[in-house]
């Protein structure tokens, strides 16, 4: 983990998810998942363990994101006059007309 990754930010907003219910849509997400695939399914705590696995990852993203910028790609539509960006790192997206 690198060092000027704001730790106790990331901290508190995985407590405040583990205490949401977000928590438990996303277990149903990962539930769905492994069902349409075909996969084994693992237990209620392993699903739950997954489900803060990628949450953290994806807070630790989100705050390299706010402390470095975001790593934006473009697609654009010339013949609409549209961009959109998209952040490969926390998934952050803009439509822009110009």
């Amino acid at each position: 983990m690198s060092s000027y990754l704001d730790q106790p930010t990331v901290e508190t907003r995985l407590a405040a998810y583990m205490e949401s219910e977000d928590l438990e849509l996303d277990i149903d997400r990962l539930c769905n998942e492994y069902q349409q695939n075909g996969w084994n399914m693992p237990s209620q705590e392993e699903l739950r363990d997954e489900a803060i696995k990628e949450q953290r990852e994806w807070l630790e993203n989100l705050a390299l994101c706010e402390t470095e910028g975001h790593l934006l790609e473009e697609t654009t539509d010339g013949e609409n006059g549209t961009s959109d960006l998209y952040c490969n790192r926390c998934g952050f997206s803009q439509h822009i007309q110009w």
